[in-house]
C-alpha cells in the first residue's frame, strides 16, 4: 500500500484486544495505516496440534504490527502514547 521504503512502523503486540484498540485510535485520528499480521507458531496444515508444539505460549504466536507513512510516524506515535496513557488512567 504504501511502499517499503515509505512506511514506518509505530506498533507491535501479541495482544489482539490492544492491537484493535490501538488501530481504532489511529482510525479516529484519521492516520492512514497499514497492518500486517505474523504468525510464528509452529502449529501449521502440516504438522497438526500436537508435534513441535511443547513449551510454546500459543497466546504470544501470533504479531500484530501497525506501519505509517513516514510523514504520519510521529503523530500516529503520539495518539498510540496517549491512548495508552489513557488505559492506566
Amino acid at each position: 500500500m504504501f511502499g517499503i521504503k515509505k512506511k514506518t512502523e509505530v506498533f507491535m503486540t501479541n495482544d489482539l484486544e490492544l492491537y484493535t484498540t490501538v488501530h481504532q485510535a489511529l482510525k479516529a485520528a484519521q492516520i492512514p495505516c497499514e497492518v500486517k499480521i505474523v504468525n510464528t507458531g509452529t502449529q501449521n496444515r502440516r504438522t497438526g496440534t500436537l508435534m513441535g508444539r511443547v513449551g510454546e505460549r500459543p497466546e504470544l504466536e501470533i504479531q500484530y504490527y501497525i506501519y505509517t507513512p513516514r510523514e504520519y510516524a510521529e503523530r500516529a506515535k503520539y495518539v498510540i502514547d496517549e491512548y495508552r496513557k489513557s488505559l492506566s488512567r
